[in-house]
């Protein structure tokens, strides 16, 4: 409640101000942006009243230019843009001071014109974050307030609002579900190493969080990675490994990759491999030379395990592959045996939580 009463006030202090800060990208081509506008005009009005030129005019706009395109950096780079963009300003607010020698008002301009009316125009407070960078010029539908972030390396996103830090960008992909029935609004899929995480952003919580280990989730999906690497694959071949808990019977771990020249992982609950619904006993292994799937016929391969082997069993893991190599029908089973042979100790039950 507290987030939303926030983020509305600070869009009626946008409103009433005249800025326009969260157009979308089409919107933002055709229209001038309010920071480089805004802080040269308050120049220009403050100097024509004090009857002083305006001659340092057009370093606020290079100013408001750095300080715009600073969102799309993070780090050291977001740090360095910010400090020239103010300096301007205290450069151009100093040679103003030598015309009206008014302390408090150069002073107060400083502020003004470099960290306040610069956060207004673009609408959201970007000392805050100052790690990650901005994903876009756009926000997230049909919120004016929650903006994408991205980590240093471009690839992994998450989310913050006008003020700071909502989902660290750890995430794959971000888009809103439809898991969920009309009751459910705003919703939306945090994707990452095969499994979501659901957010609602209304509330800023997590909902409906799955029992999946993420450490052990990314390991298998490094597992059925190389192991497509080092032996190849054809387009739409595919691959699953899912680790249940033998007590309650609860997925810890389920990765679904497809090869469509590059690597794909899969997010849909429905059936990934027909040959799914067969049901493998441990230590049991299933070939079938003619499984269906969408682009045509597979050799599939499908086996079954349980961890530790020299005690109670704690631990179901599943392998169910389908390629185009005939090899698979006959000599796979000691790659696909290796291929379920990770470090398991170092995932204790307490890390599954």
């Amino acid at each position: 409640m507290a987030w939303t009463l926030g983020n509305n006030l600070f869009c009626n202090i946008d409103d009433t101000f005249g800025y326009f800060p969260d157009r979308t990208c089409h919107e933002r081509s055709s229209l001038p942006d309010p920071v480089h506008v805004a802080a040269p005009l308050t120049y220009w009005l403050l100097c024509h009243y004090h009857k002083v030129n305006a001659e340092k005019v057009w370093e606020l706009v290079v100013s408001m230019t750095i300080f715009w395109y600073a969102q799309i950096v993070g780090g050291v780079w977001r740090v360095s843009m910010l400090l020239v963009s103010f300096g301007l300003v205290i450069y151009v607010c100093t040679r103003l001071y030598h015309h009206i020698k008014d302390n408090l008002l150069v002073n107060t301009m400083v502020l003004y014109l470099g960290i306040l009316l610069p956060s207004f125009s673009i609408g959201y407070n970007q000392y805050a974050c100052i790690n990650y960078a901005r994903s876009g010029f756009y926000y997230m539908e049909p919120f004016h307030g929650i903006l994408y972030l991205t980590d240093s390396t471009r690839e992994l996103y998450g989310l913050r609002d006008r003020y700071g830090l909502l989902v660290e960008p750890v995430y794959e992909r971000i888009c809103e579900s439809d898991r969920f029935p009309n009751g459910w609004p705003y919703i939306y899929e945090l994707q990452k190493d095969g499994y979501c995480r659901y957010y609602e952003v209304v509330n800023n919580t997590f909902t409906h969080e799955p029992d999946i280990c993420p450490d052990l989730q990314h390991e298998i999906r490094e597992i059925l990675e190389n192991h497509f690497e080092w032996n190849g694959s054809e387009y739409d071949d595919k691959g699953q490994i899912t680790v249940t808990e033998l007590i309650d019977g609860k997925a810890i771990a389920d990765v679904r990759i497809s090869m469509y020249g590059n690597l794909f992982i899969n997010y849909n609950t429905e059936r990934f491999i027909p040959d799914d619904s067969i049901t493998v006993a441990s230590g049991q292994i299933f070939r079938n030379d003619s499984v269906k799937v969408y682009h045509g016929t597979k050799h599939s391969l499908s086996y079954a395990t349980q961890i530790p082997d020299d005690a109670t069993p704690r631990y179901r893991i599943y392998v169910r592959l389908a390629t185009d190599s005939p090899g698979l029908c006959c000599n796979w089973a000691p790659d696909v045996d290796t291929l379920i042979r990770f470090d398991y100790q170092k995932f204790d039950q307490s890390d599954f939580k």
